[in-house]
């Protein structure tokens, strides 16, 4: 998956790699790649993402006391139902869509905030039949949107979102509960991916404060010479941005 221009790096970094038996696309020697290595010897950099442990046993009266406070509080004020109907889920979601893209100004896919791009990208996650999409709503208006998808074992948390005007009425605490009510009914489920460190520590420390694992996946990276001596320039801020923990350079 090409994470940035010219960078590549594995959907899932759960999976482990052989250095010997790998096909990484030509393109990205131009650029660059890592993925998380079978041969810890090999390994130069890490991958951090989180993971949810003991899938099975989850329950919310094992939260602490403030967890379960906002997630019964979250509640009264809303519920949460499984999407089937792309054509209603669509409309509903696109403006919760815009209003997270406001006030993150996350930069991702930013093409997604035009209305034919957005339609088209929820329709391929329909189509698909690969992914279980859940909503929470105040009354009819939906608050926030989560994603879960499972592969090999393990419940991968593909994206989620709310609306600022609900974050009040605890629309992401509600959503992250019901994943992981859902994914402890999963009769071989490991555990639950989180998603990568990110570069917030907001948000990575949300889910450490729910009980979310860092997992740091030693890794082999490879970065072009040219590209690694004009990161370099910059410091290795923006070159551990692009390759997790560098251990060796």
């Amino acid at each position: 998956m090409e994470v940035r221009p010219l960078f590549w790096r594995p959907l899932f970094p759960f999976y482990k790699y052989d250095y010997d038996n790998i096909f990484i696309p030509f393109s990205f020697y131009l650029g660059g790649f890592q993925y998380p290595i079978l041969n810890n010897n090999l390994a130069n950099s890490t991958i951090n993402y989180y993971i949810f442990n003991d899938v099975k046993n989850y329950s919310i009266d094992d939260l602490e006391r403030k967890q379960r406070q906002d997630i019964v509080r979250s509640m009264r004020r809303l519920h949460v139902k499984i999407e089937v109907d792309p054509e209603v889920f669509i409309k509903k979601s696109y403006p919760v869509y815009i209003s997270f893209m406001k006030r993150t100004r996350y930069g991702y896919r930013h093409d997604r905030l035009r209305w034919n791009v957005y339609n088209k990208w929820w329709r391929k996650i329909f189509s698909s039949g690969k992914f279980l999409i859940i909503g929470a709503y105040n009354k009819d208006i939906l608050a926030g949107v989560m994603v879960l998808a499972y592969v090999d074992g393990v419940v991968v948390l593909v994206t989620t979102y709310s609306h600022t005007d609900y974050l009040s009425f605890g629309s992401t605490e509600l959503l992250f509960h019901e994943a992981r009510m859902l994914s402890s009914k999963v009769e071989d489920a490991r555990f639950i991916f989180a998603g990568n460190k990110n570069d917030h520590y907001g948000v990575n420390n949300y889910k450490e404060n729910r009980g979310a694992v860092l997992v740091k996946s030693p890794s082999y990276y490879y970065i072009n010479p040219i590209a690694l001596n004009m990161l370099k320039l910059f410091g290795d801020k923006y070159l551990n941005k692009i390759a997790g923990d560098i251990r060796n350079q």
